[in-house]
């Protein structure tokens, strides 16, 4: 416990040796600006910090399980965008240090004018400062477009596959596949159904799912049962689970609530109407031709492992 608690001190001022770094840029930025402007920004840059400090005590001190999952993602993808983000300003500030040491080393050794140009001119000092922190607001943009967005950015990726042994009665067989909905991570049901009704365009012959339906908990999927059970092909739907359905990156007051909760997320696949493969086979058949369609649980070791997986 001792350990882990210097861990988590150690990482925190890491953290905030960070902060304390970019903020020179704000304070060089913004010197000559009004008195209001200067101490609103310079406030709100520590807001972000308070925000990732008090996010890390709560789950350190605190029991994370009792926010919801998609708070819990918001909170760990916010502090990743922060702090990745601020990665790219100091790489720009490192330069800035370093040119600056260079210059104060080269007094002791150059004889001679001021070098300045005529007219006014924007420091070096200052231009870094405000690429450093552009470096470091596009990114952070950028994600954060990315998580508001990338849950519901529905797109369909055609590919034709060749199976030289694959009975003639299935050439031209089209397969939907879907994977990792994570739908504990989904915040718009509309936008949800428009992606479903997207996929059911295309008219596929089998459906595969291949995994993560769920975050960690089963109940994440009982909001979205009536949009996904409307997923129907007429070979059916087949689907495997992957290795967040375990629920193994969830704290569990018992091994019995864990079980429970797979057992939930197998009704759950019931419910909607898919034919989940638990090591098992099924038989697609045309005419007198069949094949074989295996789903394999989530394999390898470790809670690490990869995702299950439908081999045809």
């Amino acid at each position: 416990m001792a350990n882990r608690l210097m861990f988590w001190i150690i990482f925190i001022a890491a953290l905030l040796l960070i902060d304390i770094y970019i903020y020179q840029a704000i304070v060089t930025v913004t010197r000559d600006w009004s008195s209001g402007w200067k101490q609103g920004i310079r406030y709100a840059f520590w807001v972000p910090t308070v925000f990732c400090i008090s996010a890390i005590l709560y789950y350190v001190l605190g029991n994370p399980d009792s926010l919801s999952h998609t708070a819990r993602s918001f909170l760990l993808t916010g502090f990743f965008a922060i702090y990745l983000s601020k990665i790219f300003g100091i790489i720009i500030l490192f330069i800035d240090d370093l040119q600056r040491a260079v210059k104060f080393a080269a007094k002791f050794f150059y004889r001679g004018g001021s070098g300045e140009l005529p007219g006014d001119t924007i420091s070096r000092s200052e231009f870094l400062s405000k690429a450093a922190l552009v470096a470091t607001a596009v990114p952070f943009g950028a994600m954060a477009y990315g998580v508001i967005s990338g849950a519901h950015d529905y797109r369909v990726r055609r590919k034709t596959v060749y199976l030289p042994n694959l009975p003639k009665a299935f050439d031209g067989m089209t397969i939907g596949q879907l994977s990792d909905i994570h739908s504990g991570s989904f915040f718009n049901k509309t936008a949800v159904k428009g992606g479903v009704e997207m996929f059911l365009k295309e008219k596929p012959d089998v459906i595969f799912f291949t995994g993560d339906l769920v975050n960690n908990e089963s109940a994440e999927v009982r909001e979205y049962i009536d949009v996904f059970g409307k997923l129907r092909a007429p070979l059916g739907v087949y689907t495997v689970t992957g290795n967040h359905d375990y629920g193994d990156y969830k704290s569990w007051p018992s091994p019995e609530a864990k079980k429970r909760n797979l057992k939930d997320l197998y009704a759950a696949h019931r419910e909607m109407g898919f034919d989940l493969l638990l090591n098992e086979h099924r038989l697609l058949k045309q005419g007198n031709d069949s094949v074989s369609v295996i789903g394999i649980e989530n394999w390898g070791a470790g809670r690490f492992s990869r995702y299950g997986r439908l081999d045809l």
